[in-house]
């Protein structure tokens, strides 16, 4: 059965039963709505809220936060400057050195491999010598690099110096401020061991300098406190908890106590960076590499394999569990004599995807375990040949390694290796993408990657 429709004249957009009568025009009607958008469209709001419409939230009012680029930098004195090598500085416009990649006594490539590489490392703004008030007047230099995260840590010169804990403070969070202040993401690493056992040993007054920096390292806000002294050092001394972490310099970690470093400083940036997969799908055309991801029996196609003069492995495939595309190509080293094993791809001539001049990175997933003595390691390299074959260039990385027996568990058993970026060189002709083998374990290599950095997004 219709009904009678009743509306108010002149209202034609406001609609009401007959059986509301005259209580229609009580309503809210369409048109009653938004009177504080009448004066400002960025303002909505019912005619019920009067004035009290601008007084509200408006979508003018939020602020959006935004994830930090995905790219990090470090800052701070010779530990961080690779832990006594002092090698050229990993900056912007420098990006063919690898000593960072192959000084394996720094914190922040071990955490990097942990993660699989969520991160592109952009600068080591590590000094040697250099105080917290050094490290404070070149801050300037990392915030025009606008890097999303730092790492930064300071302070064992000061202590060398006696410098007053309350100096060293202020320095750190001048520091801090300066950095959040241009919208870096910091974390602040406490103070590793001052020395170890050795012809130097930190005096009663340098030992509670440590003790109180780090205290208030630990209680920041502003920073994501990174807790390198606890696990590292004997807080009754000052020195290296295990003297096996530290190198003939005492200041210093070695590899073992950069490694242990490392894997505190993954799992504090594990909770700040979200995680992504940093391989492309096989058939992307920006791949380099033919057959990526390692797939078909035996040794996969376009791959080859070697074994080295008086050594022994068995190769074999085996299946992903982790739902990743491809398959894990695996060699059990059983002798290694004194050579290494090799596991490669050569592409001759250059392909088309790359071309002299072009700026190229490698990725490439590892496992590694039944490491036995004496010392094992793996790594990759790219290597750049002329037309001769002759080696015109390598970078490498050799973040992947494990030293049994008391070291062990502080190396990563899996990760992603990167290498730095890298110009082809003008007189280039081939390219050998190869992972390097040595000492009895058995190693993994799943899926890799090799592309212009043109079209990177990490």
């Amino acid at each position: 059965m219709p009904f009678d429709v009743y509306s108010r004249t002149g209202a034609d957009a406001a609609f009401a039963t007959a059986a509301q009568g005259e209580l229609a025009d009580t309503a809210t009607q369409p048109g009653d709505l938004g009177t504080a958008a009448a004066a400002d469209v960025a303002d909505l709001a019912t005619a019920a809220q009067g004035a009290k419409a601008d007084t509200a939230v408006q979508p003018a009012d939020l602020t959006v936060r935004t994830s930090p680029p995905r790219t990090i930098a470090i800052l701070g004195d010779s530990i961080t400057e690779n832990s006594g090598t002092w090698p050229a500085r990993f900056e912007a416009g420098n990006e063919a050195v690898t000593a960072f990649y192959n000084d394996q006594r720094g914190a922040i490539g071990w955490a990097l491999n942990r993660l699989k590489q969520p991160l592109k490392f952009v600068g080591d703004f590590g000094v040697n010598g250099d105080t917290t008030a050094m490290i404070l007047a070149r801050v300037s230099d990392v915030i025009a690099l606008a890097p999303g995260y730092v790492v930064l840590l300071g302070g064992a010169n000061d202590v060398t110096y006696t410098t007053p804990a309350a100096t060293i403070i202020a320095n750190l969070s001048a520091t801090v401020d300066a950095l959040t202040a241009a919208g870096i993401r910091v974390l602040l690493g406490e103070i590793t061991p001052w020395t170890a056992a050795g012809p130097v040993v930190a005096d009663a007054t340098q030992v509670a300098i440590i003790t109180e920096v780090n205290t208030w390292v630990r209680s920041q806000s502003k920073a994501v406190p990174v807790p390198w002294a606890g696990i590292m050092s004997d807080p009754t001394t000052g020195n290296y908890l295990v003297s096996a972490f530290s190198t003939a310099s005492p200041l210093h970690p070695n590899s073992e106590g950069g490694a242990r470093m490392g894997q505190v400083l993954a799992e504090v940036l594990s909770g700040l960076v979200p995680t992504i997969d940093p391989f492309r799908p096989a058939g992307d055309p920006a791949q380099v590499l033919a057959n990526p991801n390692q797939v078909g029996a035996g040794v996969p196609t376009s791959w080859s394999a070697s074994n080295a003069a008086g050594a022994t492995y068995v190769q074999s495939k085996v299946p992903r569990t982790d739902n990743k595309p491809g398959e894990w190509v695996q060699f059990a080293v059983s002798a290694n004599g004194s050579n290494e094993h090799f596991y490669q791809q050569i592409i001759t001539p250059l392909n088309a995807k790359i071309a002299a001049g072009d700026y190229v990175r490698g990725l490439w997933e590892y496992e590694i375990s039944g490491a036995g003595a004496p010392f094992v390691t793996c790594y990759f390299k790219i290597e750049f040949r002329n037309v001769g074959g002759a080696t015109i260039l390598t970078t490498s990385d050799n973040f992947a390694l494990s030293q049994p027996p008391a070291g062990a568990a502080h190396y990563p058993s899996s990760g992603v290796m990167r290498t730095p970026e890298v110009q082809v060189p003008p007189l280039a002709t081939m390219v050998i993408f190869r992972a390097v083998m040595y000492g009895v374990a058995t190693y993994r290599w799943g899926r890799a990657d090799l592309r212009k950095v043109a079209v990177d997004q990490v």
